[in-house]
């Protein structure tokens, strides 16, 4: 969505704190400025709006590269030509006119860098690297990123590594920039004394790190044919129905033309097989009461509570209590992930505590642990989980369905093909909703809630309507 106010004129008001020398006004100033500014341009999805985002981000360049603390900054920037913000723009649209090449035939290396968040490495990332390996059966994939994510992304390979490198989501503006100095110097290593005759390409899935395709990679000379940069934002009626995963693969297909190893790729979430084993184990001990219908669910937003169905961000609203009543009256046993963060997990340990009280069966798992929250002879109708990704993951393997959010759980039930309903609020465009669609092969049923806030009949209607989805899937 747009921003509802012309960008250009209260810029400076939103550079003044996230400039600030103090480090707890700058985060908090940098993520109002990315808030209310910077991502909202990006989430309408339009060519217009991207292309503004990106004159945005190069005038903020241009105050930040003077700064006393961004020498580096800037001497990087002069280092490939990018010496004012007028030069920063021209680059964009150089590479917005550029005929996709094919990819070299011969090539020792590829690097990928991350998106950052582990539900966009999932379901975009992801693909980029499993199309490499295959590919280029001879080439080593490099993950730019973090550990965690490319051990869930990719199957383990002899030729798919990690360059460990972090983007700080909740840093400064400055200490966010900073990092595109890291990535550069990895790249630079990484192609360092590459074997003659043999080359190496550097695919951007639209990387935090590079802040929207506006900072490179490699020098101007080399981007023709070393440099090839995904844009997600879409130029016409053709293009709204697909989601950015059936983009991304058109690109893909477009890109690789010369290799024929190219098939459609979806997400695919990675375990160890201990991981899955102790999934298996953690809900096989418990005594469901039969054989109910495993249900995962999680309710965390990211930290972006404008993604909630709520009315004044109370910890539990009405329409997250009503979907988990509804879902337990269907006779569904629920796997609740605590989320992360201090209030997805106050706000699952609410639900918890409420369901407790209505006389239901509870368990929780924490630790790697379980833990039965009574001695008595109740089925367990409710599990509590709080721990690693990877765990959660190995617990919705075992589950048929996945109700929740717009977030990265949604991806990790695509990830495992399992039959999904996400719930998109707060968003003003549906085009937002259509574009960040999860893969995979199972059915996939999305609630669009349109902007918020919400009164309670309003979200009775849409608990009415999630569940009316649910029960499509049971």
């Amino acid at each position: 969505m747009t921003p509802r106010f012309p960008v250009w004129e209260v810029l400076d008001s939103y550079l003044g704190p996230a400039l600030s020398p103090d480090p707890g006004r700058a985060r908090t100033g940098t993520q109002r400025l990315f808030r209310d500014l910077i991502e909202p341009l990006g989430d309408s999805f339009l060519v217009r709006d991207r292309r503004l985002q990106q004159r945005v981000l190069a005038r903020i360049v241009s105050r930040v590269r003077w700064l006393p603390e961004a020498q580096s900054f800037h001497k990087g920037l002069n280092r490939v030509g990018l010496e004012d913000e007028d030069a920063l723009v021209e680059r964009t649209r150089r590479l917005a006119r550029m005929e996709t090449p094919g990819l070299p035939r011969r090539v020792e290396r590829v690097l990928v860098p991350s998106r950052v968040t582990l539900g966009a490495d999932l379901l975009l990332t992801g693909a980029i690297v499993r199309t490499c390996l295959d590919a280029f059966p001879d080439a080593e994939i490099v993950f730019l990123g973090s550990r965690k994510n490319a051990g869930l992304i990719a199957p383990a390979s002899s030729r798919f590594r990690t360059r460990e490198l972090t983007y700080p989501r909740r840093g400064s503006l400055l200490e966010r920039l900073l990092t595109w100095l890291d990535l550069v110097d990895a790249v630079n290593e990484e192609t360092h004394g590459l074997l003659t005759g043999r080359d190496f390409i550097v695919i951007n899935p639209d990387s935090r790190f590079l802040q929207s395709g506006l900072l490179p990679l490699v020098p101007s000379g080399r981007e023709a044919g070393s440099y090839f940069g995904w844009d997600p934002s879409i130029s016409g009626k053709e293009t709204e129905e697909r989601s950015q995963l059936e983009d991304l693969n058109r690109w893909l297909r477009k890109m690789f033309r010369s290799h024929p190893r190219n098939p459609l790729r979806g997400p695919s979430l990675h375990l160890e097989d201990s991981v899955r084993d102790w999934g298996k184990e953690m809900l096989g001990s418990l005594d469901l009461g039969g054989n109910p219908v495993l249900v995962g669910m999680n309710l965390g937003v990211g930290g972006d509570p404008d993604k909630r169905i709520h009315r004044n961000r109370e910890t539990v609203s009405d329409f997250e209590r009503l979907l988990v009543t509804g879902l337990l009256d269907q006779g569904a046993v629920l796997v609740l992930d605590a989320g992360l963060g201090r209030d997805e997990l106050e706000q699952a340990r609410r639900l918890f505590l409420e369901m407790r009280e209505r006389g239901l069966g509870t368990a929780r798992i924490t630790g790697g642990r379980l833990r039965r929250d009574d001695p008595g002879t109740l089925p367990v109708r409710l599990v509590l989980f709080q721990g690693p990704v990877a765990e959660f993951g190995a617990l919705l393997k075992q589950c048929r369905i996945y109700v929740g959010y717009d977030s990265l759980g949604q991806h990790l039930a695509g990830a495992l093909n399992l039959d999904l309903v996400t719930v998109f609020g707060g968003h003003a465009s549906p085009l937002f909703a259509r574009r960040w669609r999860p893969g995979g092969d199972g059915r996939i049923r999305v609630v669009e809630s349109g902007p918020g806030p919400f009164n309670s009949r309003r979200q009775a209607e849409l608990a009415d309507k999630a569940m009316a989805e649910a029960r499509s899937l049971l």
